[in-house]
């Protein structure tokens, strides 16, 4: 059984990302000279995705976290068309670009620690883009496909 969270919509952008990598004086992302804004952050690591996630919650004080595996496959289960919102009102889930995932545990996991991506980047076809899609990749890997969205815990 799941406890109740809260997912973005949309995965996190570019806009929000480089406000964390200018707070913290990182390094903003290459975005390949496809544009930032409101497009999904992509080359950053999941020890990146961590790192914006601890950030975020300092700045609000509300937790925020990568979905586990069972919460993403929750959210994504019932998706429609890949770029057309599902009934969560959820955008993307499918076929935009991988999503790191993490179940709690993880998240302090050693570097050298597979962690996991989830969905379907846009350069794959959509016979291929299923919510089963997953992969296991090193904590340290950056790709122009890959990049993430939170979630927060919600009481009732």
């Amino acid at each position: 059984m799941l406890n109740s969270f809260a997912i973005c919509r949309y995965e996190i952008s570019f806009t929000e990302y480089d406000q964390f990598a200018e707070a913290t004086k990182r390094q903003k992302p290459d975005d390949l000279n496809r544009g930032r804004k409101n497009r999904p952050v992509i080359n950053i690591t999941w020890n990146d995705a961590i790192a914006y996630l601890n950030w975020l919650t300092t700045q609000t004080g509300k937790p925020y976290s990568l979905p586990s595996e069972n919460q993403w496959k929750y959210a994504a289960q019932i998706r429609r068309a890949k770029s057309k919102n599902n009934p969560f009102g959820l955008f993307d889930m499918i076929g935009n670009v991988w999503e790191w995932i993490a179940d709690p545990e993880n998240n302090n996991a050693p570097k050298e620690k597979k962690q996991m991506i989830r969905g379907c980047p846009w350069l794959n076809t959509p016979k291929d883009c299923r919510t089963t899609k997953q992969l296991g990749l090193s904590s340290n890997t950056k790709s122009n496909d890959i990049g993430f969205r939170c979630i927060s815990p919600t009481t009732k």
